[in-house]
C-alpha cells in the first residue's frame, strides 16, 4: 500500500471506509474488516473516530484509483492524447502547475520514468 493512513485526517479516514462500503456493501465490508455491521454504519455515518487499523485493511482492499478518489477525491477518466497535450502545454506555461504536475508524476510514475530515461539515452 502506497499510503500512510495515520497522517490521513479523519474524513478522509471516513471516505475510505466509505468507498469501501460502496464497493461491497455495508455487510461484506463488515465481515472482511472484522467489526460489526453496527459498528461500520457508525463510522461512516457518526463522528466515531476510526481504528487505523481498521482503515488501513479497507484501503488495502480498495484498487489505486479508488483509494486516490477516497482520498483525494480524484476519479479516473479517460483521456485522449488532446488533453494529455493540452496538459502538457498548461505546465510548461504556468510554474504552480508544473510544479504540482511534475510532482505527482514523480510521486507516481518516478520508478517507471527514472528507467524509460536511462533505456533511451542508451
Amino acid at each position: 500500500m502506497l499510503i500512510d493512513v495515520s497522517k490521513l485526517d479523519e474524513q478522509q479516514r471516513k471516505r475510505i471506509i466509505k468507498k469501501l462500503v460502496e464497493k461491497l456493501g455495508l455487510s461484506q465490508a463488515a465481515k472482511m474488516l472484522n467489526v460489526g455491521r453496527s459498528t461500520l454504519y457508525r463510522y461512516v455515518n457518526s463522528d466515531q473516530s476510526i481504528p487505523l487499523d481498521i482503515v488501513r485493511k479497507a484501503a488495502e482492499m480498495l484498487a489505486q484509483d479508488e483509494l486516490s478518489d477516497a482520498i483525494y477525491g480524484l476519479k479516473v477518466v479517460e483521456v485522449d492524447a488532446t488533453t494529455a497535450l493540452s496538459v502538457v502545454v498548461k505546465a510548461m506555461k504556468d510554474e504552480k502547475f508544473r510544479n504540482f504536475f511534475v510532482s505527482i508524476l514523480y510521486q507516481y510514475l518516478g520508478d517507471y520514468c527514472f528507467v524509460e530515461f536511462f533505456s533511451f539515452s542508451q
